[in-house]
């Protein structure tokens, strides 16, 4: 990517007060004009040129007069065609210079009998700005409220609030395209053959699409604000409510409608509102607030649910159900269900990711790679992570040592008149069936509280 610095004199501040610091600009009595805005430079390009475009230069020449230590460029001198010059450029990246940060300066180009151009320059790992968007980047309009990925047939769904609608995109060909809903969704999930999708929302429905023409199949009511969603077998999902003294797991037929409150029979063990809900084919459903495991081999929930004292509000089991993560990446085996009345104490170890940051936001496991890969943040709760600097790890599946870190770009971000680097925090990931693509839906956080959310693809080739 190339990085295009343009300057029209007459659109500038044209011979701005000039700071002490600057006083030695002014010896020869030059004009001095000094850009608006940044040039942004990018340790993603591939192509290190800044091009220069000044319609006033004429075919005149050009002195580097001011440049920063860590930018190393391949002439100090050169001159304009028509207005147009290139500078080529290496970085002389700092020992100490993490990827997660970004390095700036200033540079001052001395143009013929023009005057002085002073701009600031930053780089960084900046994947996208308002000028120039970076092709792996994907800008998602709206407020994302879950995301839901199936291996099968590799599509990725992002369902958004303000617009409510779902983003449906088969990542193997790129192809998107949009279901816009009437309400606002609360979460999904796809079935196992990626056919169908459920969506629950805000208010107490629910609703089946079909993936293969984004059309919607059947509604149906519900007696609680749904909080999750499951899908079991033999046609059946299952629904935590989001009141958070609402105690009662709900079973909903998506073939008759039939709609089981959970209170008949009473479930040994209070569900708790706001619960999520796991389910691995052949396995118990799990729901978190401690550990729970349903049965629900005969459909309905039994009414005996096995809990497990464990502190985790989150859990994400292995595609196999033997093990889990929790998010401080401790690994436990997964308890068989058992059906008794008692709290369980003492879930067996496996192991742990030694993780380098705090707590773990996302986890994908992909069988391709014999691999974990992890989002990760600095900070106990997502809540508190406004734009704080977060990785992505990949482990291995059989011995859980780290194996890479993938560091998610900045974005270039204009707030109060200045553009400022910003980090994005990565709350789902994913990769594709092959292992090819790494897929992480981040957001940052202007001084709003607004959250701006977009999609970054990595290449694990």
């Amino acid at each position: 990517m190339k990085t295009v610095f343009s300057i029209l004199i007459l659109a500038f501040i044209a011979l701005l007060p000039i700071s002490c610091s600057d006083d030695f600009l002014k010896k020869d009595n030059q004009d001095i004009y000094e850009t608006e805005d940044p040039i942004i430079l990018s340790s993603q390009s591939g192509e290190n040129e800044i091009t220069m475009t000044i319609p006033e230069a004429g075919n005149g020449e050009f002195h580097i007069s001011v440049y920063p230590k860590w930018l190393v460029l391949e002439t100090m001198n050169g001159t304009f065609e028509n207005g147009f010059a290139t500078l080529k450029y290496t970085i002389n990246q700092p020992v100490s210079q993490s990827q997660g940060d970004y390095l700036t300066g200033t540079l001052v180009v001395s143009v013929g009998d023009l005057g002085l151009i002073k701009t600031a320059l930053i780089y960084g790992n900046i994947g996208s700005n308002t000028n120039q968007p970076s092709g792996n980047i994907t800008d998602i309009e709206g407020r994302v409220v879950d995301v839901a990925y199936n291996k099968v047939v590799d599509k990725m769904v992002i369902a958004t609030q303000n617009p409510n609608r779902l983003l449906v995109t088969q990542t193997t060909s790129g192809a998107s395209t949009v279901i816009n809903l009437d309400k606002s969704p609360q979460c999904m999930e796809i079935s196992q053959d990626g056919k169908t999708i459920v969506v629950v929302y805000s208010i107490a429905q629910l609703t089946v699409f079909n993936l293969e023409n984004n059309m919607p199949l059947r509604d149906y009511p519900l007696d609680c604000v749904p909080f999750d969603v499951i899908l079991g077998q033999n046609g059946w999902c299952y629904i935590s409510p989001s009141e958070i003294l609402d105690f009662n797991l709900r079973s909903l037929n998506l073939v008759t409608g039939e709609l089981n409150s959970g209170k008949n029979p009473p479930l040994s063990h209070w569900l708790y509102g706001k619960s999520e809900l796991t389910k691995i084919k052949g396995k118990p459903l799990l729901a978190s607030k401690g550990l729970l495991l349903v049965d629900i081999s005969k459909v309905i929930p039994n009414d005996t649910i096995d809990y497990w004292a464990d502190s985790a509000e989150k859990i994400w089991p292995l595609n196999d159900g033997s093990r889990y993560f929790t998010p401080d990446g401790q690994c436990y085996f997964l308890p068989d269900y058992i059906g008794s009345l008692n709290i369980q104490f003492g879930i067996k170890t496996y192991g742990r990711l030694t993780l380098s940051q705090l707590k773990i936001n996302s986890i994908d496991q992909c069988e391709a790679k014999n691999s974990f890969f992890v989002a990760e943040r600095n900070v106990a709760e997502m809540y508190y992570n406004m734009n704080g600097d977060n990785i992505i790890e990949q482990f291995s599946a059989t011995n859980l040592n780290s194996i890479k870190i993938f560091y998610p770009s900045m974005t270039a971000v204009k707030t109060d008149g200045t553009i400022v680097p910003t980090h994005n925090e990565v709350h789902y990931v994913f990769t594709n069936n092959s292992g090819t693509k790494l897929f992480a839906i981040r957001a940052y956080t202007t001084n709003l509280e607004v959250k701006h959310w977009s999609v970054e693809t990595f290449d694990l080739n």
